[in-house]
């Protein structure tokens, strides 16, 4: 096993199985963590393309962290200045506290030129050149999340959704993969392949990404290599 998964599969049994021994993994209560913290974001109040089941999505995931122990910053809604701020707030509170993190984000999601970009609500990009401009770039927060040295770190992206720019000329689909030999701290999922679409879901639910990991949170007996 990497130590890429094996650390990730570690910072996710503290949220997920309350106590619940993996084979040749410690149990929760010997990881001595001080603080588990969480960032969740559900980005659905798009001008041209709202989605409806976003920000249900991350108000789901954050309760059930929430019960799992977490201190969680929950926002809704966000543009592209307070998704940094809340980000920076976040990065700062774990880096402090040394302990498990995990950053959920619900909403749009595109790729340009190899790059993964998440999307702010009052984002208009009109042209994929634009991207860096308007969206937040995956890939530096998840480098920061590498070097701050605290426990583990779970990112979940439920982000793979349609193209959010339908008039634009931003074609390529789904979101970009990050390499995943450079991440040794981190565990990072998406919903669904990179390269494809992911479906919002029926309205007034949840998607059907969010919607399983909820129903596999709740089991306190899966193995985390079944989880995900």
């Amino acid at each position: 096993m990497s130590p890429f998964r094996r650390i990730g599969i570690v910072a996710l049994v503290a949220f997920v199985l309350q106590g619940t021994c993996l084979a040749q993994s410690p149990r929760v209560g010997d990881l001595a963590v001080s603080q588990r913290v969480a960032l969740v974001i559900g980005n659905g109040d798009y001008p041209e393309t709202p989605l409806p089941n976003a920000v249900r999505d991350a108000s789901a995931i954050a309760e059930r962290l929430r019960a799992f122990g977490y201190t969680v910053r929950e926002h809704h809604n966000l543009g592209k200045a307070r998704m940094e701020a809340e980000y920076r707030k976040y990065v700062l509170e774990l880096q402090e506290g040394g302990g498990l993190g995990v950053f959920y984000y619900s909403g749009h999601g595109l790729q340009f030129g190899g790059q993964t970009y998440l999307v702010p609500v009052d984002a208009d990009i009109a042209d994929p050149r634009e991207a860096a401009f308007w969206a937040v770039a995956l890939e530096p927060m998840v480098a920061v999340f590498e070097r701050i040295g605290n426990r583990g770190n779970v990112v979940i992206l439920d982000a793979c959704r349609k193209n959010p720019f339908g008039r634009s000329e931003v074609r390529q689909h789904g979101l970009a993969a990050v390499s995943l030999a450079s991440l040794k701290n981190t565990l990072l999922e998406y919903a669904t392949a990179p390269g494809q679409w992911a479906s919002d879901g029926a309205r007034e639910k949840h998607s059907p990404y969010t919607e399983a990991l909820l129903l596999h949170m709740g089991a306190a007996d899966t193995d985390m290599t079944e989880v995900f």
